[in-house]
């Protein structure tokens, strides 16, 4: 399995960067600051970055919540497994992700 984000550029390279709150997620952060968040899931079928942020809404005023996902597949049973699940990917599980994570972000900024 290839080297994570994090084992790849150390701790020292986040060394500034504030400890994330612990998830249910499987995913492990890589750095959070106070507009973005980036977490990484690396295992025999992928190795993932998801990247969490608020962006500026010239439209609506205030911020919106955008996210993009890097996802590299891990040999044969990787591509498989990331083709099978691609509709649900885009369809279920970003969406809730995205309502999740803004929900906690709300309420961890108002709090």
């Amino acid at each position: 399995m290839a080297a994570t984000l994090l084992e790849r550029l150390g701790r020292d390279f986040f060394r500034d960067a504030p400890a994330a709150p612990d998830t249910a997620l499987p995913f492990a952060s890589v750095y959070l600051v106070e507009n973005e968040w980036a977490l990484e899931l690396a295992n025999k079928t992928v190795h993932g970055v998801l990247h969490l942020g608020w962006v500026p809404d010239e439209e609506r005023g205030g911020y919106r919540g955008e996210m993009a996902v890097w996802v590299k597949p891990n040999g044969l049973a990787g591509k498989a497994y990331m083709g099978a699940i691609k509709p649900f990917r885009y369809t279920i599980v970003y969406p809730a992700l995205m309502r999740a994570f803004e929900r906690r972000w709300r309420e961890a900024s108002a709090g």
